[in-house]
């Protein structure tokens, strides 16, 4: 017989646990650094918007720029927040699996309930693997 692992679901559920949290609160520090860029595109372009019409002329390269670059941090803004919403979604159905594990739910089946030579014994444990 092949030397294989043993697979261990809890441990499974926890490290998946542990890379979505990781990756959700990097998307969480992003976010908030572009909800404060956003701010500061806005304030800028409020501040702009009070210059005399001469001087926003001289400037409208610029203000497009500012413009642009405001409307792609919100289009950022909000894919980021779905990406964040599909990850705690993720989160919320692994740790629902967890519990579902519980205390004891790791263990492997007793060897006289493995080695059943019932054949309806065997399939309702293994009923719904391989999915």
């Amino acid at each position: 017989m092949p030397d294989l692992d043993f697979f261990d679901p809890i441990a499974y559920f926890e490290q998946r646990t542990r890379e979505l949290e990781e990756a959700w609160t990097t998307k969480k520090a992003r976010l908030e650094l572009l909800q404060a860029n956003l701010d500061r595109l806005e304030r800028t372009l409020e501040l702009l918007g009070e210059l005399s019409e001469e001087h926003q002329r001289a400037l409208q390269v610029e203000v497009a720029a500012l413009v642009e670059a405001r409307e792609n941090t919100r289009r950022t803004i909000e894919n980021l927040e779905v990406e964040m919403q599909q990850l705690q979604a993720k989160l919320t159905a692994l740790r629902a699996a967890q519990a579902l594990l519980g205390p004891g739910r790791n263990e492997p089946a007793p060897p006289a309930a493995a080695d059943s030579a019932e054949p309806g014994a065997r399939r309702t444990r293994n009923a719904g693997r391989g999915r």
